[in-house]
């Protein structure tokens, strides 16, 4: 899998004429990957940019966390659940 996102991530730069790569989220955080795409960037004379593993954080990891919590206290939902947002977010002030 490394080596395919790196290969893929190497042909999209080439294709696009990009010296600068950047890497987010919690994928980031791998080392692996990120040194995978490192050797290819410096055959394009590319450079790899990533974050600090800090700030290289995994959303899903919170999300299923916190189904598990839900789930554990009997809240679920009905299969005619929409993914429209509508419940205010704590804390979160309008302008």
């Amino acid at each position: 899998m490394v080596d395919t996102l790196a290969a893929k991530t190497a042909r999209a730069a080439r294709a696009y004429d990009r010296v600068r790569i950047v890497v987010g989220g919690g994928v980031a955080c791998n080392q692996a990957l990120a040194a995978a795409l490192r050797r290819q960037a410096a055959a394009l004379g590319a450079t790899v940019f990533t974050p600090t593993a800090r700030l290289a954080t995994d959303n899903a990891a919170m999300i299923a966390r916190a189904g598990v919590f839900r789930l554990a206290r009997g809240d679920v939902a009905t299969l005619d659940l929409n993914a429209y947002a509508s419940t205010a977010l704590p804390g979160l002030h309008s302008a």
